[in-house]
């Protein structure tokens, strides 16, 4: 999903499709806690944009540290596949 989308989700209220991962599931209730908060008078335009830069940078160090988290247990699986596959010889 472009990151574009999930903000319009985000700024109706719409609800997240099922198949989201998890950093753009976090980013997307982070900007609608932002935005509701917007929309309620609590920020100014420019607190917002402040916040948002800092959800933004949230999100993308969540989102590398995700893709290493998947990468390095797919080579676990994979040396314990091949491992196993050793072993029944």
């Amino acid at each position: 999903m472009q990151l574009e989308q999930l903000e319009r989700l985000a700024i109706k209220g719409e609800p997240l499709p099922k198949e989201t991962e998890p950093p753009e599931t976090m980013l997307y209730y982070m900007l609608t806690g932002l935005y509701a908060r917007y929309q309620s008078g609590k920020l100014t335009t420019e607190q917002g944009k402040q916040h948002k830069q800092q959800i933004m940078g949230a999100y993308k160090r969540y989102r590398d540290e995700y893709l290493q988290f998947r990468t390095i247990c797919k080579e676990y699986q994979a040396q314990i596949r091949a491992g196993y596959a050793q072993n029944q010889r």
